[in-house]
């Protein structure tokens, strides 16, 4: 049993025996309901979750073992960071799950949607919204995540496809390096209780 922290949300309650690869623990986010893992990680369209009405996630679902992805292209236009501070509202209280108190995920890129390459370059990562394709430096990020306050998020990356060469490889890790270190740099060390890192070689492993 690991003890909760700010300095390790994440606990491991229960170790899986003979031979199996899963394991239960618990997902402490301040201010949320503690989740209960293995969870499952909903995929949201702007914060609503298709075909779906709050009351139906809530019933169904439910339970301990729930939190939200929500993407920044969902919102980087609408409301986007002015909006959002203009209504002093944070991500969940803007798409009126704050309530549920399930935890949310905020991702740079829409899971369920293919991701074009080639747009990236040093500074900037590529995030389409309904409008077509947005360029979003750290700055711009840091700002939105400040005024979204959600509850967990990852950092930009440069994302490539294989097959690439290892030159191009080693490009985007640094990128995204580049991208990980200016973030903590502008949200402060204590954004780390809830950052994910993610340093991408593309499909090369």
């Amino acid at each position: 049993l690991i003890t909760y922290s700010m300095a390790n949300p994440f606990s491991i309650v229960c170790e899986s025996v003979g031979g199996s690869l899963t394991s239960k623990g618990k997902l402490n986010v301040p201010n949320r309901k503690t989740i209960e893992t293995p969870a499952i990680l909903m995929h949201t369209n702007a914060g609503a979750v298709p075909h779906l009405t709050k009351d139906v996630v809530q019933s169904m679902i439910g339970g301990n073992k729930l939190f939200f992805n929500m993407s920044l292209g969902h919102f980087i236009k609408f409301p986007g960071t002015h909006g959002l501070k203009e209504m002093k509202q944070n991500i969940q209280e803007f798409t009126s799950i704050e309530e549920l108190q399930f935890p949310t995920y905020l991702s740079v890129q829409d899971p369920l949607k293919p991701i074009p390459h080639h747009f990236n370059d040093t500074h900037t990562v590529s995030v389409w919204d309904c409008s077509g394709r947005r360029r979003i430096n750290v700055s711009d990020f840091a700002e939105f995540v400040k005024q979204a306050v959600p509850d967990m998020f990852e950092s930009l990356s440069d994302t490539v496809q294989c097959p690439v060469s290892t030159k191009r490889i080693d490009k985007s890790i640094s990128r995204s390096i580049d991208h990980l270190d200016g973030l903590i740099n502008i949200l402060g060390t204590d954004s780390k209780n809830k950052l994910f890192a993610c340093l991408e070689g593309g499909d090369l492993l």
